[in-house]
């Protein structure tokens, strides 16, 4: 109750909070509430929580750790929800680790299911799922900071699946996950790198000029262009899929097709017309798949 309260903090090094049962938090009054807040260098540890701050006001925050000594650590699975404008699901600088499956709905202006900034690192258990429908997903900003997951991700995002911000390095692995966003991957003065592994990628991407945008699909990841995509190279091994099944699309940069398959076969039978531009360089021995209609005899 009251503005910018926590309901569970551990403040400062040496200070340690230890739950072993399952933790319930929501809110009642004003605004910005946290859940569990490890600040400057408190250290929590939980078994599971869910933590429910629907029509809460201001930047809410499910889970915030503060500064890079600062840990909060969950054994089982966590839910949150957050819905105000600049509110986050889990906010982390320091180490935010969940061995179990992480659930974050989010919603709101400028809110984020998930932040790691400076040298953070977030990391989730298998069949986690981090939705905001109104914005970003996922956001990496202001250094190296770390992502990873269990296999079968699900992230979904009304803007950016993966927003770089700032990240001088990053490097993020993904088995089977299922990425749904206008944009996958939106990289701002940013060096990220993606590997797929399997899963299946519904969007476009983009970068400005001052980043480098890598993404590498293999065993049989498919990647389904909703729009034209910018980045600085792709690559296609292992079967991994590159599909522009209803019109035409530019990829700008380059695309490495070694192993893969360039998919423009999915438009309704009968349709012509059908353009995919790569504005870059064109490089390998995969496949490429196209429809064909043939005439009478």
């Amino acid at each position: 109750q009251g503005s910018t309260r926590r309901a569970i903090m551990s403040y400062l090094p040496g200070s340690l909070v230890t739950i072993t049962g399952h933790t319930t938090i929501s809110m009642t009054g004003a605004g910005t509430h946290r859940g569990f807040s490890a600040e400057e260098g408190g250290i929590i540890r939980y078994r599971s929580a869910s933590i429910d701050f629907a029509g809460d006001s201001g930047a809410t925050a499910g889970i915030r750790v503060i500064a890079q000594a600062s840990e909060v650590h969950a054994s089982g699975d966590t839910e949150i929800t957050v819905d105000s404008a600049d509110s986050v699901g889990v906010s982390t600088l320091g180490k935010a680790i969940f061995t179990g499956k992480l659930t974050v709905n989010a919603g709101g202006a400028n809110a984020a299911a998930v932040n790691a900034r400076g040298t953070g690192e977030l990391a989730m258990g298998a069949a986690s799922s981090l939705s905001n429908p109104t914005g970003n997903a996922v956001v990496l900003g202001s250094g190296t900071p770390t992502f990873t997951a269990g296999s079968g991700l699900v992230v979904s995002g009304g803007t950016n699946g993966f927003a770089y911000n700032g990240v001088t390095a990053s490097t993020i692995t993904l088995n089977n996950a299922t990425v749904t966003a206008p944009n996958l991957w939106n990289a701002t003065s940013s060096v990220a790198t993606f590997n797929g592994a399997g899963g299946v990628y519904t969007g476009a991407s983009t970068k400005d000029a001052a980043s480098t945008l890598n993404v590498n699909l293999s065993a049989a990841a498919l990647w389904s262009l909703t729009d034209d995509a910018t980045l600085t190279a792709a690559t296609l091994t292992s079967g991994a899929v590159l599909s522009a099944p209803t019109a035409s699309r530019t990829l700008t940069g380059q695309l490495a097709n070694t192993a893969g398959v360039l998919d423009l076969h999915g438009a309704a039978p009968g349709t012509t017309g059908q353009v995919f531009t790569v504005s870059g360089d064109y490089s390998g021995g995969g496949t490429m798949r196209i429809a064909t209609q043939l005439g009478a005899d």
